[in-house]
C-alpha cells in the first residue's frame, strides 16, 4: 500500500497492544495509543487529526478474571460501553483495516468457559459478529486471531495461575500453583510472531478481507509445559504444585494451520516454545 498508513492502538498499556508499538516503532508507519485511563480524551484527539487509511488494533476490552469479583451485568454494561465507543469511531473515520483479537474461550471447550467465563466469550462472539458486519457495510477488513494462550514480553505477569504468568514467575524461583485438573494441552503463541504477521497482512492490499484463523506456535500439555520452564529457568520441580485428579482433559486448542500458512506465506518463522522461552530469560534479565 503505497499510502500512508496510520495504526491506532487502543489498550495501549497492556500485553498484546504493548508488543504491536514495541514492532510499529521500527518501522516507517504512524502509530497513536489509546490508553485505558484517557481512552476518550485520546480517541477525541485523533479523531481531530482526520486521519486517512487507519488501521485500528483494538485490543481494549475486559479480561475474563473480572467476572471473578463482578457480576454479568456489571460485565456486560462495561464491555458495551467500551465496544460501542469503538463503534462510533469506526463509523466516522476512514477505517483500512481492524485487528481483534478473540479467544479460544468462544469455543467454550472448558467447564470454566461455559460457565464462570461464558459472558466473556458471548461478547467476544457479539463484538466479533458486530465488526464483521460493519467491515462489510464499511468495506474495511478485518483480521480476528482467536488466541488461546500466549507468552511474551511487556506482560503483567501478575495472574500466577494464568499460563502466560508461569515463565516470570519460574524465572523468579517462585512457587507455581497449577489449577488446572487434568494435564490438559493448550495452543501456545509466541506473541511477537502474531503481532509481526499482523502488521503485514493488515497493511497488505491484496491480504484476504477477512481474517479468521486460530493462533498456536506449539499445542504442548501443560507438564511438558512446566518441564521446559523447570529446564530453561532451573526453577526447583519441587516450587510446582499440580493439583490434578481423575477426570475428563479440559483441553484449550484448535487447529492452528491456518495460521502457520499466514506466518509462511509472510516469511515469519514459527517460533518453538523452548526457544521463545530462552529469549523471554534474557528479557526479564532486563526488568
Amino acid at each position: 500500500m503505497s499510502a500512508e498508513i496510520n495504526f491506532v492502538i487502543t489498550g495501549s498499556e497492556g500485553f498484546l497492544s504493548k508488543n504491536f508499538i514495541y514492532f510499529l516503532s521500527d518501522t516507517n508507519f504512524n502509530y497513536y495509543k489509546v490508553a485505558h485511563n484517557s481512552f476518550d480524551e485520546d480517541i477525541h484527539n485523533i479523531k481531530k487529526l482526520k486521519l486517512k487509511n487507519i488501521i485500528l488494533i483494538h485490543n481494549a476490552f475486559l479480561h475474563p478474571s473480572v467476572l471473578r469479583n463482578k457480576n454479568h451485568d456489571f460485565f456486560k454494561n462495561k464491555s458495551n460501553e467500551l465496544f460501542y465507543k469503538i463503534v462510533e469511531f469506526i463509523n466516522h473515520n476512514d477505517i483500512y483495516s481492524i485487528f481483534y483479537p478473540s479467544s479460544g474461550s468462544t469455543k467454550k471447550l472448558r467447564d470454566i468457559d461455559k460457565n464462570l467465563f461464558k459472558p466473556y466469550a458471548d461478547q467476544k462472539i457479539y463484538e466479533k459478529d458486530e465488526l464483521n458486519n460493519l467491515s462489510k457495510d464499511l468495506d474495511f477488513k478485518i483480521m480476528v486471531p482467536i488466541i488461546y494462550s500466549s507468552i511474551g514480553p511487556f506482560g503483567k505477569y501478575n495472574r500466577n495461575s494464568s499460563l502466560s504468568s508461569i515463565p516470570y514467575n519460574a524465572f523468579l524461583g517462585n512457587e507455581i500453583n497449577i489449577l488446572d485438573k487434568t494435564n490438559n494441552t493448550y495452543s501456545i503463541t509466541c506473541i511477537e510472531d502474531l503481532v509481526k504477521l499482523s502488521i503485514k497482512a493488515l497493511s497488505d492490499p491484496i491480504s484476504e478481507s477477512d481474517l479468521v484463523f486460530d493462533v498456536g506456535s506449539e499445542i504442548i500439555n501443560i507438564k511438558d509445559f512446566i518441564d521446559m520452564n523447570i529446564d530453561i529457568f532451573g526453577l526447583d520441580p519441587n516450587k510446582v504444585k499440580f493439583n490434578f485428579e481423575d477426570g475428563a482433559l479440559q483441553n484449550y486448542f484448535s487447529d492452528n494451520l491456518k495460521y502457520l500458512e499466514l506466518l509462511k506465506y509472510y516469511s515469519i518463522r514459527n517460533t518453538k516454545v523452548s526457544d521463545y522461552l530462552t529469549y523471554l530469560k534474557k528479557y526479564f534479565e532486563t526488568l
